[in-house]
């Protein structure tokens, strides 16, 4: 989610309100919940690849988790998750006859932001590389994606809702896990290429100075040019 973004580029799938009750799950069904594809779309993807790397030639592919659906009852909110690829992602999300075609023709690859707060009330933020795919230049919370790679024993519903997120602000601003608060899940939303991201909130014991100490050494740091920090308060 990118900080000089207008508001309404924005959609909110899952509210901080509906969440109140605590109830959220992680339906995971790989061919199920998987793109459909279209004639011709393949080459489409290719071509896109082709023209991303030629200009971001850091980008690389990997699986990723789709957000086929979200479902709601009284009680609970239910991700319907499925398996994308990143080159599926760069490939279809702003293609526009495959958006044009519906949602189910899309990636949807299902990424994870986060609001941290330091102990001093500081939000961190990061302005984007000109080095990563989209968004360059622009201001977030650390943000990436669940990563289904380092799902063990099938246990999605924790990469999604809590791992994924922890792991992103451990290797893009340094700070290491115990220093952590276990994140909250806030919200789910979409942005204007249609693309879905769990939102959170998330502590850390350590001070803004501490966080700009560690960010130096910071594992992918090369994905953001600058650490800002604003008050939270």
């Amino acid at each position: 989610m990118a900080a000089q973004a207008a508001a309404t580029d924005y959609e909110l799938l899952v509210t901080p309100e509906e969440l109140k009750g605590g109830g959220v799950e992680v339906d995971y069904n790989y061919e199920g919940y998987a793109r459909k594809a279209l004639d011709g779309d393949a080459d489409d993807i290719e071509r896109a690849w082709a023209k991303k790397l030629e200009t971001h030639p850091k980008t690389y592919d990997g699986f990723k988790f789709r957000l086929h659906a979200v479902v709601k009852s009284d009680d609970k909110v239910t991700l319907q998750v499925g398996l994308t690829n990143y080159k599926e992602y760069v490939g279809t999300q702003t293609n526009p006859r495959l958006r044009a075609a519906g949602n189910a023709h899309l990636s949807n690859a299902l990424g994870c932001e986060c609001v941290l707060t330091t102990s001093d009330n500081k939000i961190v933020l990061l302005r984007r590389s000109r080095a990563v795919a989209f968004a360059s230049g622009l201001y977030n919370g650390p943000s990436g994606h669940a990563e289904p790679q380092y799902v063990w024993n099938k246990n999605n519903s924790r990469e999604v809702l809590r791992d994924g997120i922890v792991r992103e602000i451990v290797e893009e601003v340094g700070i290491p896990e115990k220093a952590l608060s276990e994140p909250r899940l806030i919200g789910v939303m979409r942005d204007a290429d249609l693309k879905p991201d769990c939102l959170f909130v998330v502590e850390t014991t350590q001070t803004s100075g501490e966080v700009k100490e560690g960010y130096r050494h910071a594992l992918e740091a090369w994905e953001s040019e600058r650490l800002a920090f604003v008050d939270s308060e």
